[in-house]
């Protein structure tokens, strides 16, 4: 976690439950965040993150956070696994917020963020807000039964890249979602699972997801939906790339 000035950090970090038993304690690590940066600073994290371990995954945490224009380098492995067990909150692998706030995850070297929603139905992969960036290219991203695996929302550019990525998403939600921001999926590997939506395309404007002649889209059940058409009235033909 940072508040301070700007952290250098070489070493791991390990999450997850624990067998802690004192009244008060927080056992299943929940709402746990595993990297904090805020206030503009850097923190670069030559190290390997894992949020869980074999007392159990962190439940309803955060594995990395930045805002206010703070850059988190993570220069290892980043092992993300955690649950959504709260149906008012949910888990969120890595969440950029705020214009300025840059994660950048280095991948090649078995990174991924995997996410269970359980009942919950809550939890998102990697989200970017109000400006926020997320550099994850090809980073393996699964979601099941949450949110989305992707996500963008807000003013200022927010912005994730997983070109070359590997997205797998289960769910009755998005696999790439955005209201407002972008998404470069470009040569990604999308797989679709459950009842879930590939994506969302207003066609009376550009798409906000950048998709290339070598992105694949996997159909793992017969209840999925590649694309969801947004603004149809009164169109009787449509003619565009996504």
């Amino acid at each position: 976690m940072q508040k301070g000035g700007n952290i250098n950090y070489i070493g791991n970090i390990i999450m997850g439950g624990s067998s802690l038993s004192v009244a008060g304690g927080n056992a299943d690590g929940t709402g746990n965040i595993g990297i904090f940066g805020s206030n503009a600073k850097t923190i670069t994290f030559n190290g390997n993150l894992t949020t869980y371990n074999p007392s159990g995954n962190t439940k309803d945490g955060v594995g990395v956070y930045a805002s206010g224009g703070s850059v988190v380098h993570l220069n290892g492995v980043t092992d993300i696994k955690m649950d959504s067990v709260d149906p008012t909150k949910g888990a969120t692998g890595i969440y950029a917020t705020d214009a300025g706030s840059v994660i950048n995850v280095t991948t090649g070297n078995n990174s991924k963020v995997e996410i269970n929603g359980g009942t919950t139905k809550k939890g998102i992969g990697l989200f970017a807000k109000d400006g926020g960036i997320v550099n994850a290219n090809g980073l393996e991203v699964s979601v099941v039964d949450g949110a989305t695996a992707i996500a963008t929302e807000g003013a200022g550019g927010s912005n994730i890249n997983v070109q070359g990525s590997k997205i797998t998403y289960s769910g009755e939600g998005y696999a790439l979602y955005t209201n407002g921001g972008t998404i470069d999926a470009s040569n990604a590997n999308i797989y679709l699972g459950g009842k879930a939506t590939g994506f969302e395309r207003d066609v009376t404007g550009t798409s906000s997801i950048t998709f290339t002649p070598t992105t694949t889209i996997h159909a793992m059940s017969d209840d999925v939906t590649i694309m969801n058409l947004k603004k149809c009235n009164n169109i009787k033909s449509i003619n565009f790339t996504v």
